[in-house]
């Protein structure tokens, strides 16, 4: 049973038991044609759900010589995923995009905080080749606040919008 399916059967179970519990309340001698919150009721307009997958992310680093940080692929799947799955879309176990790290930075957690901007900035970019097309994605920080996770996030859900947007323009 699909999430949808569980809500819309939820709701009609309780819409049934408000309807059985005012027909009691009221006296109604013929409320026992009324279904009771232990029946399974399935809902006249459920349908099977179509899942619409992304392809999952195959990340290497390709920056030269930067410092990796070990935490970055994995902040990134973890965003680009839940994108996905905020947006209804499922991750393909068939299809992927392969995503190569080509800029890094990150400025040493205690001088981004005593320093800020003068401690230069966090930088992360991404190239990223699917079905033959190749996109873009980065973005920087230069702030005292947000470090490396928030640019994981930012860079993640921006390789998302466009490896969906591409799905789109191709289901068009």
């Amino acid at each position: 049973m699909t999430i949808q399916n569980f809500l819309i059967t939820s709701v009609l179970v309780l819409c049934q038991t408000f309807v059985a519990a005012n027909a009691i309340a009221e006296g109604d001698e013929d409320s026992s044609n009324l279904s009771t919150p232990n029946e399974i009721v399935e809902a006249p307009f459920a349908t099977e759900v179509v899942s619409v997958k992304v392809p999952k992310l195959n990340i290497h680093w390709d920056c030269g010589d930067c410092e990796i940080n070990d935490k970055v692929i994995p902040l990134i799947e973890k965003t680009y995923n839940s994108e996905a799955s905020l947006n209804n879309y499922v991750l393909s176990e068939e299809d992927t995009a392969e995503v190569a790290i080509t800029d890094f930075r990150q400025r040493h957690p205690a001088k981004r905080a005593l320093f800020g901007i003068m401690a230069g900035k966090d930088r992360l970019g991404v190239k990223i080749n699917y079905k033959g097309k190749e996109y873009l994605a980065n973005d920087y920080s230069a702030n005292a606040w947000f470090g490396m996770n928030s640019l994981c996030e930012s860079v993640a859900k921006a390789t998302y919008k466009q490896i969906a947007a591409s799905l789109n323009q191709q289901s068009n």
